[in-house]
């Protein structure tokens, strides 16, 4: 069997001090015929230098500065490959991750995408393994996500110096609309087969990345690989403000609408779970649009639930000044307590 061969995407804007880190971690682990492709997003900084090292070895697109989802999707408009995998210019791979995954694929021709777990290293060092526990906050057991999973080793050879590790299949489309499982780092899809659905938002400031999950979940299945095979590194410039949060939230409302709410045979069997999640998000965005004295946002956020909570929507028609007042207190007296 020939193996399968892989076009690797990282998009970069001013990561200049993270870059080496992130292209060495690709470039030791590649195989004749796989290929790297950096997609330089408008840089401002010394990155043209670092790149200039590894011109022999990589692909670099140069681009106008248009957000990381316009970055990836012209990193695949351009990759010759069809496995295709992706890192972020200021995370790593970790040893082994190509290997395991290039042999699942190969392995599996009937899944479309897979992705593995992650772990974060936080500024000060510590490293939190398994990070995709905390941060998919949905099912308390990958059993309950997936079903029962299967040894790694009993679908393809385990590398040298890794352990064993169950491998779970599944529908991830419907397990999405509800919690986070994909980091991009980690994910690896099939990209002739995925079609138009390979394919990141380029019309929202954050959370372009989940339009593609979603997507290409509804296109096939998925496979979750229980290992850790990227570092997500937790640096200063990740710090999120309320602001970022609620951006967050308008962006998640729009891909629920965009996918599932357009989706009329998932909508005929799941509209009650659709009802509930997009509640559940319009209220979230609610209470922190109430929480920054935005009362009008939060009233049109209200007024699109199905059932407002009555609390929620008096709130919203009291001044702004005493409403943060009662946010200060509250916070103060939870310190004291």
């Amino acid at each position: 069997m020939n193996q399968l061969l892989f076009s690797i995407i990282i998009p970069t804007y001013n990561r200049a001090e993270y870059l080496d880190s992130a292209i060495s971690s690709v470039l030791d682990q590649m195989i004749t015929g796989d290929e790297l492709i950096v997609v330089d997003d408008g840089s401002e900084d010394h990155t043209p230098a670092v790149l200039q090292k590894y011109a022999d070895l990589i692909r670099v697109i140069k681009a106008e500065h248009g957000g990381a989802g316009k970055a990836r999707n012209i990193g695949i408009a351009h990759a010759n490959n069809n496995l295709v995998a992706f890192l972020d210019s200021d995370d790593i791979w970790l040893p082994g991750k190509l290997k395991i995954q290039r042999s699942f694929m190969e392995q599996k021709p009937d899944i479309l995408f897979c992705f593995t777990n992650f772990e974060v290293q936080f500024q000060d060092g510590l490293v939190r393994p398994s990070y995709l526990e905390l941060w998919h906050r949905d099912h308390a057991t990958w059993e309950q996500a997936f079903g029962h999973g299967l040894r790694y080793s009993s679908i393809a050879t385990l590398p040298d110096g890794i352990s064993d590790f169950k491998v779970y299949k599944g529908d991830l489309y419907r397990l999405q609309l509800t919690g986070f499982y994909i980091l991009t780092d980690t994910l690896v899809v099939r990209r002739q087969e995925a079609g138009d659905s390979l394919h990141f938002a380029e019309d929202l400031k954050t959370y372009e990345d989940l339009e593609c999950f979603y997507r290409i979940s509804r296109k096939g299945k998925g496979a979750f690989l229980n290992l850790d095979t990227a570092r997500q590194h937790d640096h200063p410039n990740n710090r999120l403000s309320q602001l970022t949060s609620l951006e967050k939230i308008n962006a998640r409302l729009i891909l629920l609408n965009r996918i599932w709410g357009n989706d009329t045979e998932f909508l005929k069997q799941q509209s009650h779970l659709y009802q509930m999640v997009l509640d559940e998000t319009l209220c979230q965005k609610a209470g922190l649009s109430i929480s920054m004295g935005l009362n009008s946002e939060a009233r049109r956020s209200l007024t699109e639930m199905s059932s407002p909570p009555l609390f929620l929507r008096f709130i919203t028609f009291l001044p702004s000044p005493l409403i943060l007042l009662g946010l200060k207190i509250r916070r103060f007296m939870r310190r004291i307590y």
